[in-house]
């Protein structure tokens, strides 16, 4: 583009140079010297290599030498002369002009590419770490940022969000991420998000989306379960680490698989109380024995309230209140679904008995659940908050797909 405009004032400068000589053949008595008129047209910057912010100024150079091209040539009272030159003069001005858009236009275009690699550098990197579906967590940096249907700027818009917004990066295409935000899911350029695998001191709304999520005390499996979130229950993310959300949520603090949350643009409202139906406190157990006796005795807790770590005798979680009734009749389990899982024997569950041990997945465990079966498909459990101690059909939707197995304690 420089040897371009360099070559147009170069053009330019010879023009000139020709009204000069022409205007001193014409009328050599006219006190014009074509030598010195050449000598300083020459002499001016402009043959210079430009560059884009050199530009406006150049403008204003081709436009003074277009104003003195006409005054030489009105200078020799030659009005064709004159004409030709202001002719020549503004080609001269639109070449330029052109010339500065082009180089405006390839400048943007290598921006724009050199910002995409460079994120795509920096996606990968921050992608690197993450062990859930979340890749990383994006930071809105522009204001008015278009989330759109396809990483294409001319797709359609599906929202727009303004600087600061927390997003849930799950991808990357053509220099566009793909996220996910209060339900919708879509790409938003890379030049406008800052993909982070860390990061902490946010505030931002969330939703639990699984059942029985368990918040953990590390950003992995292997941290020990702080307490377990229902599906629908709103936590505050305060911040992100190898995929997984740092939460706060019912006074409690710690870590929640990307897998399971979504963000949201609005606190989400305390699910109200649950209780359980009075139709639940009827149910009665069939069966002879000490396992049927302990059945019965589970029943009697139905209504406790559930509370994470709670082992009685007026609130418990899961494996808390299948610890305290077995407790009862001198029966030691640990506390802990996955624990309980390797006490007994196994048996299947066409040939379960009252007060055997059902066992249920849970938050991308095989045992994240426990409770006490009682006969006619039916089971006590401690559920979840807000709920408490009731009982479920092992036939009901959400258990039949969860169901991991069953133990024998009395045998």
């Amino acid at each position: 583009m420089r040897r371009k405009l360099t070559t147009l004032l170069a053009a330019l400068v010879v023009l000139l140079s020709a009204v000069v000589m022409l205007a001193a053949k014409v009328v050599p008595q006219e006190s014009v010297d074509p030598s010195v008129a050449v000598a300083a047209y020459s002499a001016a910057p402009l043959t210079a290599a430009v560059s884009l912010d050199q530009l406006p100024a150049v403008r204003l150079e081709v436009r003074d030498l277009a104003r003195d091209a006409h005054d030489i040539a009105v200078a020799v009272r030659d009005d064709a002369l004159a004409e030709e030159a202001e002719r020549i003069a503004e080609e001269q001005r639109i070449a330029a002009e052109k010339a500065a858009e082009e180089a405006a236009r390839k400048a943007a275009e290598e921006a724009a590419k050199k910002a995409a690699e460079e994120a795509a550098k920096k996606a990968e990197a921050a992608f690197g770490s993450s062990t859930t579906s979340v890749k990383a967590l994006g930071l809105v940096t522009g204001s008015d940022v278009r989330m759109r249907a396809a990483a294409d700027g001319s797709s359609a818009i599906i929202t727009t969000l303004g600087k600061g917004a927390a997003v849930a990066i799950t991808g990357m295409e053509n220099g566009w991420y793909q996220v996910k935000y209060d339900g919708k899911s879509g790409y938003m350029s890379a030049q406008f998000v800052d993909a982070k695998s860390s990061a902490s001191g946010l505030s931002t709304n969330g939703k639990v989306t699984g059942d029985s999520v368990n918040v953990r005390s590390a950003a992995a499996t292997s941290g020990s379960v702080v307490t377990t979130l229902s599906k629908g229950a709103g936590v505050t993310v305060t911040g992100f680490e190898k995929g997984w959300y740092a939460v706060t949520a019912a006074g409690k603090s710690g870590y929640v698989s990307g897998d399971y949350v979504a963000l949201v643009s609005k606190a989400v409202a305390a699910p109200a109380q649950q209780t359980a139906p009075t139709t639940q406190t009827t149910v009665t157990v069939t069966g002879t024995g000490t396992g049927a006796e302990i059945a019965a005795k589970a029943l009697e807790y139905v209504g406790c309230d559930y509370v994470y770590g709670g082992a009685g005798p007026t609130a418990f979680d899961c494996s808390g209140l299948t610890m305290y009734v077995y407790g009862l009749y001198g029966y030691s389990l640990p506390h802990g679904a996955t624990g309980q899982a390797s006490c007994g024997i196994a048996v299947d569950k066409s040939e379960l008995q009252p007060g055997d041990l059902v066992l249920f997945t849970g938050s991308g465990v095989p045992y994240g659940h426990v409770g006490i079966y009682i006969g006619d498909d039916q089971f006590v459990h401690a559920s979840t908050y807000g709920v408490g101690v009731i009982t479920s059909s092992l036939s009901s939707n959400t258990y039949v797909k969860r169901y991991s197995g069953a133990r024998r304690i009395i045998y």
